[in-house]
């Protein structure tokens, strides 16, 4: 197995998903803990492994060693620079604001209507080669 390999962390995403989505998953993960903590836990978790799975994978994909995360961002064509920027803001968020909950910038229709949106838009970004990815 290579060091990165993309394939892993989109699992993880969809797996993080998958229980997000599945309240009676969550309650039998956390019998002890506070049903609302785990999910706001695991919303974190989500958004750092969508954000990182996305940087790992361009920075595979564009052949940019040790990169900055600016670097990566300035050689993205329009449309997955949105989705680049969009899902770092969400991570910093969910890794250096801890003073607030977390929670993801929804519709009435909960994290069952936002994951299944970013996990289809990571899968693009992840499935893209270095001509689609670049302007």
């Amino acid at each position: 197995m290579e060091p990165f390999d993309k394939k892993y962390y989109f699992a993880h995403i969809k797996l993080i998903e998958h229980l997000l989505s599945n309240p009676k998953k969550i309650e039998e993960l956390q019998k002890d803990l506070d049903e609302e903590l785990t999910k706001e836990a695991l919303m974190r978790d989500f958004a750092s492994r969508a954000y990182y799975a996305v940087f790992l994978s361009a920075r595979k994909t564009l052949n940019i060693n040790g990169a900055v995360h600016s670097t990566i961002k300035n050689k993205l064509s329009k449309k997955y620079k949105i989705l680049f920027m969009q899902l770092k803001s969400l991570r910093e968020t969910a890794d250096y604001n801890t003073k607030e909950e977390f929670y993801f910038p929804m519709k009435a229709n909960g994290v069952q209507y936002y994951l299944p949106r970013v996990i289809k838009e990571v899968e693009k970004f992840l499935d893209a080669d270095f001509n689609e990815l670049t302007p």
